[in-house]
């Protein structure tokens, strides 16, 4: 796994390097992606021995299903979310920390991003149940609907 993960960050600084350079952005969205296979599939591959090369194969075309699929873009946004808002969150938050500011200590601090950490993946949780599910025209204009199941 540890193959397929290097092989990934390899493709990604030759595209980096073909566009002459990478954005932060990009770099939170390289990290949540090799974070989120990385979790992914060691949570479905044998624990005991490194894996074969057949069964992380096999384990990848899991997730081809619409609803594998689902689960995994799930995981990766909510680790892109809130890596991007700890990104600048981080940046702050120890202006805040301190005797007579919002963070008294530093435990309540980590308490928070944990917090923040629970909450990107509640509201991407809460991202499957809603579906477009039709388009409305009243006065001629163009309204979306959406519904949560």
């Amino acid at each position: 796994m540890t193959g397929l993960l290097a092989g990934l960050d390899r493709a990604f600084d030759r595209n980096s390097f073909d566009l002459r350079g990478s954005s932060d952005v990009g770099e939170l969205a390289k990290v949540a992606l090799r974070e989120t296979l990385s979790i992914q599939l060691r949570d479905r591959l044998p624990t005991l021995f490194e894996p074969t090369p057949q069964e992380i194969r096999r384990t990848l075309a899991s997730f081809a299903s619409g609803d594998e699929f689902a689960r995994l873009a799930r995981d990766f946004f909510a680790r892109l979310t809130y890596r991007s808002l700890d990104y600048y969150l981080s940046r702050e938050l120890a202006n805040h920390t301190g005797e007579d500011r919002r963070f008294s200590t530093e435990a309540q601090r980590v308490a928070f991003r944990q917090a923040l950490s629970q909450h990107t993946f509640e509201v991407s949780k809460l991202s499957k149940s809603m579906r477009a599910v039709g388009t409305a025209r009243p006065s001629g204009r163009n309204k979306h609907l959406i519904v949560i199941k």
